[in-house]
């Protein structure tokens, strides 16, 4: 749903940051920033402030999620 917010695909940081998932991983936005920077299957936008997927989510992964 944020994705489709963004013409480039790209959901803001304080949106991830702000779920109950990475708010029992990380308290610092800095420190999940850093991750994403090293991450393989993410890509920060140039002013560091959304991230989206380096590989659109396809249709395999989507079936995968309606599996679990």
């Amino acid at each position: 749903k944020q994705m489709n917010k963004d013409p480039e695909g790209y959901v803001p940081i304080a949106v991830i940051a702000s779920t109950k998932k990475i708010k029992s991983l990380v308290t610092n936005i800095h420190l999940l920033t850093q991750a994403i920077r090293h991450s393989s299957k993410l890509v920060l936008s140039a002013d560091g402030k959304k991230v989206k997927r380096k590989h659109p989510f396809g249709e395999k992964e989507k079936e995968e999620l309606q599996v679990k």
